[in-house]
């Protein structure tokens, strides 16, 4: 017991665990702006409800009608990036008005990246074995609401840890 008491207080072991984190944590440069921001929370509010599995049918009701909303109320099985990117606009804006609009540009760069992942996450085949569709299906629609905010959680991060930087490169502290 005296020995394992010995080797955690030893000055060695307090000093090298300092060395590894050199700052503060309220200190530290990526932390002072604020993450997520409330633009991404904004984001998130929108997106969130469409990416969890349905549990009630008010939920379906929801994911129905936005599924509606992204396929503009043709009867199409699938829909392209194009039209995803028009219906996070729209639904940005519905929900946000002007402000909506300014959340969608600023997430827009993560929408192609949540696109392409739903894609490979859920692929839908079409039955005769051809490749699968270029577009988002019904089924991967849950996915791509999932996808896009993780992206765009991304984004934000790294935007955070940009504004935070004054020479616009993110390097390690070395002593």
């Amino acid at each position: 017991h005296s020995l394992q008491h010995s080797v955690r207080t030893t000055p060695l072991r307090t000093n090298l665990l300092k060395k590894r984190s050199p700052l503060k944590h309220s200190q530290h440069p990526a932390l002072q702006t604020a993450y997520p921001s409330p633009t991404f929370k904004k984001f998130q509010r929108i997106f969130k409800p469409l990416s969890e599995p349905s549990t009630t049918a008010r939920s379906k009701q929801d994911k129905n009608a936005a599924w509606a909303l992204a396929i503009n109320h043709t009867n199409a099985d699938s829909i392209t990036l194009a039209q995803v990117e028009t219906w996070i606009q729209t639904t940005c804006t519905l929900k946000y008005s002007n402000q909506g609009t300014q959340i969608s540009s600023i997430f827009q760069p993560s929408f192609t990246y949540a696109f392409q992942h739903a894609k490979l996450i859920a692929p839908t085949s079409p039955p005769d074995n051809t490749p699968p569709l270029e577009n988002i299906t019904k089924r991967e629609f849950r996915l791509l609401n999932l996808c896009l905010i993780l992206y765009a959680e991304m984004l934000d991060a790294f935007h955070a840890i940009h504004q935070s930087r004054t020479d616009n490169a993110i390097t390690l502290p070395i002593k």
